[in-house]
Order: structure tokens, then sequence, then C-alpha cells
């Protein structure tokens, strides 16, 4: 399973390097060389990263019938696992062709901006700033 292209926090790719071992190397790295001073930080990060996966495992195991036959396809079912799991509602995710859908909504009101953008760097994420 590829990284979500929509996560900022390239969630996937992060499993991948805890998995392999790899991403605690390049913390403990990162302490050594004093970029971080936290050593509990592998930990918690560790952690974070294990609750925010989307888990594909449990549906490949599944045959298809058994995985579709009961499948509720409302909206919530394509939300990312971050955006579900986001108790603070931090994170929007939808369709920004649809002028009924909340994230266009967002991104078309007047708190809505994007870093960078006068770069022509074509962000893709929208900030909203607060009480505008």
């Amino acid at each position: 399973m590829e990284k979500c292209t929509f996560c900022v926090h390239r969630i996937i790719r992060l499993r991948r390097d805890i998995e392999a071992g790899t991403f605690p190397a390049a913390l403990a790295k990162a302490v050594k060389d004093g970029l971080t001073t936290d050593e509990k930080v592998g930990k918690a990060v560790d952690t974070l990263m294990r609750r925010l996966i989307m888990k594909d495992d449990e549906v490949s195991e599944a045959e298809p019938e058994e995985r579709w036959s009961d499948f509720d396809f409302r909206e919530l079912n394509y939300l990312p696992s971050c955006v579900r799991s986001c108790t603070g509602r931090a994170l929007v995710f939808g369709d920004l062709d649809d002028p009924e859908s909340l994230v266009s909504q967002l991104a078309e009101s007047k708190r809505a901006f994007r870093l960078f953008e006068e770069l022509g760097t074509n962000p893709k994420v929208i900030y909203l700033q607060e009480g505008v």
C-alpha cells in the first residue's frame, strides 16, 4: 500500500520505516546529532504512527464476497484514518469540486489560505485562520 497522497505526515512511509527498523535508527541519529534532546520522542512517534496507520491488513485477508457484502458506502468510509480519528476536528477531507461539501465551503471561506502560494508551488494543503 502506498502512502496516502493527501497525508501531510506521510503515515504509510513512516510505518514502513518503523517496521523495517530504519525510523528509530534515524531518530537515534537525530538525538545523537543534537537535533532533538528528548529520547522519549521515538516511543511517542512510534505509538502515534501505529494509531494513525490506515490498516489494510484486515481488509486484504477477507474474501471479496465477505469484504463487500455488508459494506456501508457512506461518506465516512472514504475518510482517511487520520481524519476519522482526529478528536479536535483539526483535519477536514473531501471533494473540493463539490460546492456542497464542507471542505469546499471551508476552502472558499475568508479563513482559508495556502502557505507560499505566491511562489507558484501549487500547495495542496489549505489552512484556516482562527476567527476571521
